[in-house]
């Protein structure tokens, strides 16, 4: 009959999922053969993304020479196995246990789709017709050419919110996760610059929306610029809402919502 140390003495294995306490994304199953040195001593190979946690773990930590091609050559030792085994887990939890940083940012969006010219003096231009115009193909205007027009016409988009920007940091593992910031209130009010930002309702931000570290007054600036958009557009739709209006307001000569710069007018 073999008893249980000698059972053990086969390369008893430590297999667990330890989960980390703050997200259930990420985890890790441990599978490690186990030996048995002459001296009765447990040891196990150290997998690559533990060794520093290993460290900490109160396992005594040893190099190794004897596998120079892995990726890692450090071996741990324990009396017995049920400390190898408790070990293991404890690094792996703190492997697991994420760095985690957590910050308020505005994201915002702007995106700007036109397509024109420039004179030597840098004045607007519309194609890009004789020596003195030259095109500006710049991306930041949404990189409009004949065969990648504007679609519905040139346009202004503006778009930001306020967030709590929380970063979870895994090792060379990283999550980052966004929710609203209404600095203490709720979406039932606006009080506050980030209540009243984040007000504004009935759109969304891409992906790569870009972002600054939240304050007051970055929150109220951009508060300002979503209002500035939507008079801008009220007031569009008061003179071209209908063609009766649009009528109406060449006949009144209302053409200078925006202003046209010092261009030539004449064709």
């Amino acid at each position: 009959m073999v008893n249980q140390f000698e059972r053990e003495t086969k390369m008893p294995k430590i297999d667990r999922v330890v989960y980390s306490d703050d997200s259930k994304e990420v985890f890790r199953r441990l599978c490690i053969p186990v030996k048995v040195n002459s001296q009765g001593m447990f040891y196990a190979h150290v997998p690559a993304f533990l060794k520093d946690a290993i460290k900490g773990s109160g396992l005594r930590l040893y190099n190794t020479k004897k596998r120079e091609a892995r990726e890692t050559d450090y071996d741990v030792y324990a009396e017995t196995f049920a400390e190898l085994e408790q070990g293991f887990a404890r690094a792996t939890r703190a492997f697991l246990t994420p760095e985690r940083k957590v910050e308020h940012v505005i994201r915002f969006n702007i995106e700007l789709h036109v397509s024109f010219s420039v004179d030597p003096n840098g004045e607007t231009g519309r194609n890009a017709i004789g020596e003195k115009l030259s095109w500006v193909p710049d991306e930041a205007f949404g990189g409009h050419y004949a065969q990648k027009p504007a679609k519905g016409g040139y346009s202004v988009c503006v778009g930001a919110r306020a967030k709590t920007k929380t970063t979870l940091k895994y090792g060379k593992h990283k999550i980052v996760k966004y929710t609203d910031y209404y600095a203490g209130g709720s979406h039932l009010g606006n009080e506050n610059p980030a209540q009243k930002l984040n007000s504004w309702c009935s759109f969304s931000l891409p992906g790569d929306a870009r972002e600054i570290p939240y304050s007051d007054e970055a929150a109220l600036f951009f508060d300002r610029m979503m209002r500035g958009v939507v008079d801008l557009a009220r007031l569009f739709h008061s003179h071209f809402g209908t063609n009766e209006d649009v009528q109406r307001s060449i006949e009144a000569g209302i053409d200078n919502l925006l202003p046209s710069g010092n261009m030539e007018t004449s064709d």
